[in-house]
């Protein structure tokens, strides 16, 4: 059960985290755009 409860947070952190640096990422091409 506790291992279920980890794999839950570790899936949302890592889709947190995915967004963080596809945000970034994106923000660093309109950078290079201009």
């Amino acid at each position: 059960m506790i291992a279920a409860i980890l794999d839950f947070l570790s899936g949302i952190i890592g889709a947190f985290a995915s967004g963080i640096l596809h945000n970034n990422y994106k923000k660093d091409k309109n950078k290079k755009d201009v």
